[in-house]
C-alpha cells in the first residue's frame, strides 16, 4: 500500500489481508475518466513516485468544474493525459465507514491511475 500524501509504503500479508475482511466501498465500474490540466510537482520524493498535486476536470462532463488530487504519480503524468479516479462528490457512503476520518479532509476524486496503464493491465487479463 502506498499513502499519496507521505509517499510511505507498507506491506500487507496476505494472511492479514484475508483474515481482516471488509467491504469495498468502490468498485472498478464506478471509475471516471478524468483529464489532466496541471501537473505541480511537490519536492516530496522516492526511488519510485515522485509527488504531485494534479488538476483535473472530467473527460466527459462540465469543464468548468476542476479538481485538485495529491498523487504519487507526479513523474508519470503529462498535461492532456487521461486518467481513472473515483468521483466522491456527493457520493453516499454506509454509516461508520468513514468513521476514522476527518471528512473536510477528504478531496473530492482519489485514486488516480494513469490510463495508459490501466488499458495494459486489463489487455493481460
Amino acid at each position: 500500500m502506498l499513502n499519496p500524501r507521505t509517499l510511505v509504503t507498507s506491506e500487507l500479508s496476505p494472511t492479514v489481508y484475508w483474515r481482516s475482511n471488509f467491504p469495498a466501498l468502490l468498485s472498478t465500474p464506478q471509475l471516471s475518466v478524468y483529464t489532466v490540466l496541471d501537473v505541480d510537482l511537490l519536492p516530496l520524493r522516492s526511488k519510485k513516485h515522485q509527488s504531485a498535486d494534479v488538476t483535473v476536470v472530467l473527460s466527459n462532463g462540465d469543464w468548468s468544474k476542476s479538481h485538485v488530487v495529491r498523487t504519487h504519480l507526479g513523474g508519470i503524468l503529462k498535461v492532456d493525459d487521461e486518467v481513472l479516479g473515483y468521483n466522491l462528490e456527493g457520493r453516499n457512503f454506509p454509516a461508520g465507514a468513514l468513521m476514522n476520518l476527518d471528512e473536510s479532509e477528504l478531496a473530492d476524486v482519489v485514486s488516480l491511475t494513469a490510463n495508459k496503464y490501466w488499458d495494459t493491465l486489463l489487455s493481460h487479463q
